[in-house]
């Protein structure tokens, strides 16, 4: 059954979950782009959302709110359809984000609930520039793929606290793959589950990637690649998890942390 794309009648709040703040610093995660505009198309069939951004640096917000339904906000100037304010969408179970060019700021969130979670796969293209993806307290089903092109890109993943103050992590059931192209690119990943496949790969620039208080549950099918090697300086990354030291390839550990690209020092 198709699910339909609506304007709520009711007020969604921006910042509807709270992330654990610990050393922020000048993280680049925590400066969505000021100068964000433009339109995205949100449509959802078979219960797939679709949202097209345009060659504009948009900022948005895609927020599951309930089983199957998910909220996208257009922020900055960002409207949504057209539209200015919030629309819905119902059946959803797959989130397939193509934002195509301009520097764009994109964040899923899920509203803190016990067993809350997308059905099936987050597909987010960013294109190329630079850009800044979010992932707060998000639970996938099944595949998660990230792809954001040449640019310097920040990814950051975290959890979230509950209004309750229970925190829950962000969980990924399925394979999860990152591909970041040229360019100096920021992966941090804090308070995540990953149950399957990792294969993170940050192509050429100088690079930097982190994580930290995350549970790897298949660490011969992890991977970390700082792509080809830049010189120095060259790439950092910090963990401390002793069983994935086999993962990680390609990186010059100088500097050793992600400090460097705006990251958080622990």
């Amino acid at each position: 059954m198709n699910g339909i794309l609506r304007k709520p009648n009711y007020r969604v709040v921006v910042r509807l979950v709270a992330v654990l703040a610990c050393g922020l610093g000048p993280s680049m995660a925590w400066s969505p782009w000021a100068q964000a505009a433009g339109n995205v198309q949100a449509s959802v069939a078979d219960g797939n959302l679709i949202i097209a951004g345009d060659t504009a640096s948009n900022n948005i917000l895609v927020i599951q709110e309930f089983n199957e339904v998910v909220t996208v906000v257009g922020r900055a100037g960002t409207t949504v359809n057209g539209e200015r304010g919030p629309s819905s969408a119902d059946g959803v179970t797959n989130i397939a984000i193509d934002m195509r060019g301009g520097d764009d700021f994109v964040r899923v969130e899920v509203v803190p609930s016990a067993g809350l979670a997308i059905p099936g796969d987050l597909r987010i293209d960013t294109g190329k520039r630079n850009d800044i993806i979010e992932l707060l307290g998000v639970t996938v089903a099944a595949e998660t793929r990230i792809d954001t092109g040449d640019g310097s890109d920040t990814i950051f993943i975290d959890g979230v606290f509950t209004p309750s103050e229970e925190f829950v992590r962000s969980d990924f059931a399925g394979r999860f793959a990152v591909e970041t192209g040229d360019k100096e690119d920021l992966i941090e990943i804090n308070h995540a589950i990953f149950r399957g496949e990792v294969d993170v790969k940050l192509g050429r620039g100088i690079d930097a990637a982190c994580t930290h208080a995350s549970e790897y549950q298949s660490p011969d099918n992890t991977s970390f690649d700082g792509g080809e090697p830049s010189g120095f300086p060259g790439d950092g990354f910090y963990v401390l998890i002793i069983e994935l030291a086999d993962a990680v390839t390609d990186f010059e550990f100088f500097p050793d942390d992600c400090a460097f690209l705006g990251g958080r020092v622990f």
